[in-house]
């Protein structure tokens, strides 16, 4: 099986304890985390290996009317030189600049919460719980159906934090 269709993996792990302060409340605290990798995430399939550089000693004029140097990077990645040195995987079916979406299972994610309730037991039956969440989530992905662009950037790391306070009575 190719590395870029590795099977997802995801793992969840948790760890609670709960203490009694006395008859009538308790205090309970958690960790929570999942972990998952080889997510699945489109990307452009037809890229470049390398960019397309004059490996020449003389300059030539790209399909653009510009002249490229010897070293230098051709942005015209349409140019039989480019064509000739690099091609892209996909150069006979969409041309050398052509989009194709990818599919690919290269993403993570990660998520760790620490959890804390406290309940207290009035007369009559009424009872106060109060729960405290702090977690904080990452991945790499935009999802499958995050942004159709063969132009988007490639995704990065991105990072929520997220606190919540609730209250019951």
């Amino acid at each position: 099986m190719a590395a870029e269709h590795a099977p997802g993996v995801i793992g969840e792990y948790d760890l609670t304890t709960e203490y009694q302060l006395n008859n009538y409340s308790s205090v309970k605290v958690g960790y929570i985390g999942e972990s998952g990798q080889h997510l699945i995430i489109a990307g452009a399939g037809n890229q470049l290996a390398s960019p397309c550089v004059n490996n020449t000693s003389k300059s030539y004029t790209n399909s653009n009317g510009n002249v490229v140097a010897p070293g230098a990077i051709d942005l015209n990645p349409n140019d039989s030189q480019c064509i000739a040195a690099d091609s892209s995987p996909y150069q006979s079916l969409v041309g050398q600049n052509g989009g194709i979406v990818g599919t690919y299972s290269s993403a993570m994610m990660n998520y760790n919460a620490l959890q804390a309730t406290f309940r207290q037991r009035a007369s009559k039956g009424l009872e106060l719980t109060a729960n405290y969440t702090y977690g904080r989530a990452m991945t790499n992905s935009i999802g499958f159906f995050g942004v159709p662009a063969s132009t988007a950037p490639v995704p990065t790391l991105k990072t929520t934090t997220t606190t919540m306070l609730n209250m019951v009575v």
